[in-house]
This record gives structure tokens, sequence and C-alpha cells, in this order.
């Protein structure tokens, strides 16, 4: 389990451009389905996505990014509002108290196109879809290989 700020910070900037595809929220624990197949298929050619669960989570809102110019930004407090429109991962900070993560998206119809997801958890684990646990460590190794071989190909 990934657990100190830093780390859960890390693990969402190593998350880059993976998007936000399924999620299951039971008031405490929330489940994400992030489908980032760039990172996933280092490890396992056949797969998509990881499986995140985000434990003990709390003061959760999405503060979005209108659309149009002119448009107040809205907070959204329940997960439905905003998890449901696929976003995709940009990149991600430590708050005080907790986490932002910085997300695009792109559906037009929902009136905006981004925004700032803000938390707070006491950790999150990481497994591919067979649910086999990922480690932060393993995470690193295959983002730093796939950027590596990106850099080279240029």
């Amino acid at each position: 389990m990934v657990n100190t700020a830093e780390d859960i910070v890390r693990l969402f900037g190593l998350l880059h451009d993976g998007v936000i595809v399924d999620f299951d929220f039971d008031g405490r624990c929330l489940a994400l389905t992030v489908e980032i197949r760039y990172l996933v298929q280092r490890m396992s050619p056949a797969q998509t996505c990881f499986r995140l669960v985000l434990d003990n989570v709390s003061e959760m809102t999405f503060t979005t990014w209108p659309l149009e110019d002119g448009v107040e930004a809205r907070t959204l407090k329940q997960p439905e509002q905003f998890l449901s429109a696929e976003l995709e991962i940009l990149s991600a900070e430590a708050r005080d108290p907790g986490i932002r993560i910085v997300c695009n998206q792109t559906e037009s119809s929902r009136g905006y196109v981004g925004g700032e997801l803000d938390l707070r958890t006491d950790g999150v684990s990481v497994s591919d879809e067979a649910g086999k646990p990922v480690s932060l460590k393993k995470l690193v190794e295959c983002a730093e290989a796939y950027w590596r071989e990106w850099r080279e190909r240029l």
C-alpha cells in the first residue's frame, strides 16, 4: 500500500495520461479503474488497466474548469457527478490536507473541460486487472523505462 502523501502524489503522477474509466465508492473506499495501456502493458501485455483502491477517503470534491468564459466554476461533491466523466489524469500535488489530482475531460455536454479532484485518503493499493498487487517501485521502473525509450526514439 502507498500511504504517504508524497508517494500517493508520485503514484498519480506516474499515471499521467491515464483515464479513470470506472469507479465505485462505498462512502469510505474509492475504487478506480485507470486505463493506461502504455504502462500496464509493460507488465501484462494483454491488460489495459490498473485498479486503485483508496482507503478511508474523505473531503472529496471536484472543482470544474468551465467550458465557456464567464461561467462560474462549480464544486461537485457527489462522485457520480464527476467520476462518470472519464477523467484524464494530468498531474497531482500534495495539499494541506490531502492531495489534488488535476484532470482533463472531453465530454462538452458536461459544461467543463476538466478540473481539480481534492481528497484525503489513508492509502492507495494498486493491482492489475487480474488482482495481482503492483508496487510503487515496479510502477516507477516501468514508467522510467517507457519514457527513456520514448526519448531515444526522438
